[in-house]
């Protein structure tokens, strides 16, 4: 049976993490929608230019591009995949039912903004692989790369997503609730603990 998912959650909530390690699960490519556009940025592709000055203002890319991107991705990849939030507004869900159809499950983490606030505040990433750190980890040990603070991990530009995300985004989960293919997964503690209750769930 292929394995398609779709991980959608506020800034934060842990969706590159468990993102990685569902295609882990499953053996199944994994693609973040914002790392690959920075990909596309600094190769100096089309889409990447086209993006480029809304990533530099700190806002998101009109829902073409990033249906665009992610179609010419998913063209590539159609053994299963794991979209780490994709799709982020009601037109690009509306996109994907119509590539994948019931073929693949929404799962949405739900942690509360107070600790989504602690976490921005914590986090590094890999600046090689993406992974998230963790407590007590010099370097990454997936890569062996040194640990970054993301631009947008800032309290201001974090309060503008969060905005976004419940305004865009969470109606998706709605769209997606109505047609029988969301999983609310809480999102709260340790995140071996998350991915427990991921795996029960699936």
């Amino acid at each position: 049976m292929t394995r398609n998912f779709s991980l959608l959650g506020p800034p934060a909530s842990g969706k590159g993490t468990q993102g990685r390690r569902l295609a882990e699960r499953f053996a199944v490519p994994y693609l973040s929608t914002g790392a690959c556009l920075r990909r596309e940025i600094e190769r100096g592709s089309a889409i990447g230019q086209q993006a480029e000055g809304y990533l530099a203002r700190n806002e998101f890319v009109p829902d073409s591009l990033a249906v665009d991107l992610v179609r010419s991705w998913l063209s590539e990849h159609d053994g299963g995949w794991v979209l780490d939030g994709f799709p982020r507004s009601l037109p690009q869900a509306e996109a994907l039912v119509m590539d994948a159809g019931t073929n693949f499950q929404a799962i949405a983490l739900e942690v509360p903004r107070e600790e989504l606030v602690r976490r921005v505040g914590l986090r590094r990433e890999c600046v090689k692989c993406g992974r998230v750190a963790k407590e007590g980890e010099p370097v990454c040990p997936n890569c062996g790369g040194e640990w970054t603070v993301r631009d947008d991990d800032t309290p201001e530009k974090f309060r503008k997503r969060y905005e976004v995300y419940k305004n865009l985004t969470v109606p998706v989960l709605d769209f997606f609730e109505g047609r029988g293919q969301l999983t609310i997964i809480d999102g709260l503690g340790d995140r071996d603990v998350v991915w427990e209750r991921i795996e029960e769930k699936l």
